[in-house]
């Protein structure tokens, strides 16, 4: 490895962290998640008039106050224009500036990944990867509200939004061993939020008041059936490196 060209040491990282989160079936990657990790309800976009209303109000640049806003209007093609404009703003702004709106992002990007419309899912993880892009070393202290939804996220049934999401995981942790480390840390809020996205009926993960039956019994199967995927996605991701260390005792015993 010491001979090995920086470029390709860096790759060889990036493609050993692809492979951990790859160990679950169908998905070929990273988990995904839903919820904010225990720091507000799991009433998908019920949530809306509390946890959005909270972030946007503690951001001091205003063109991404009025993004944020923007995204969490109940009108699907409202947020999707609004996290296109959000992305260019991202695209234009310093790590610094970016730093002082990731706790605002991250109550919005909890509600907007309860979306029913794929097309909003997939452009939260556009958005979401520009963001890390630019200031992925100050995105630590707000892992455990974004990690759930995040690693469930990854096994979403629409393709679009699962590869969008791993994507985001390859961007914020090009090595395996950070990888893990994330996984360790975040583990707590991912089984909380599994274990009550689990607990829903269709009518109670989802506002009744706004929300068709049909629409609540979508998001139900999707919350649930993706929950499940990324509780088995986790438990590989943390077995694979024992056992292709056991594996590979093995080999070497046997080629002794």
């Amino acid at each position: 490895d010491h001979g090995m060209p920086k470029g390709k040491k860096a790759s060889a990282s990036s493609q050993q962290a692809a492979s951990l989160l790859a160990g679950g079936s169908g998905f070929g990657g990273f988990g995904g998640f839903r919820g904010g990790g225990g720091s507000g309800p799991s009433s998908g976009e019920s949530s809306l008039s509390t946890e959005a209303i909270f972030g946007p109000g503690e951001v001091q640049d205003t063109e991404i106050a009025f993004c944020l806003k923007k995204v969490s209007k109940r009108d699907p093609i409202t947020k999707l224009k609004a996290l296109e404009q959000l992305t260019k703003v991202f695209g234009s702004k310093s790590s610094s500036e970016i730093k002082g709106c990731i706790h605002a992002f991250s109550y919005t990007f909890n509600q907007t990944a309860m979306c029913n419309d794929r097309r909003v899912r997939a452009g939260l993880y556009t958005c979401f990867g520009e963001l890390l892009r630019k200031a992925r070393k100050h995105i630590g202290p707000h892992l455990k509200r974004l990690f759930p939804n995040w690693w469930i996220d990854t096994c979403d049934p629409c393709n679009l939004v699962a590869q969008g999401a791993k994507r985001c995981f390859e961007i914020a942790c090009p090595k395996p061993e950070t990888l893990r480390k994330v996984l360790t840390k975040c583990k707590g809020s991912l089984f909380k939020t599994i274990g009550r996205n689990l607990s829903h009926a269709p009518n109670t993960l989802s506002d009744m008041k706004t929300t068709t039956k049909e629409q609540a019994l979508e998001r139900f199967v999707r919350v649930v059936s993706s929950s499940i995927l990324a509780l088995e996605a986790f438990v590989k991701a943390q077995t694979q490196p024992q056992a292709q260390a056991q594996a590979q005792a093995q080999a070497q015993a046997q080629a002794q």
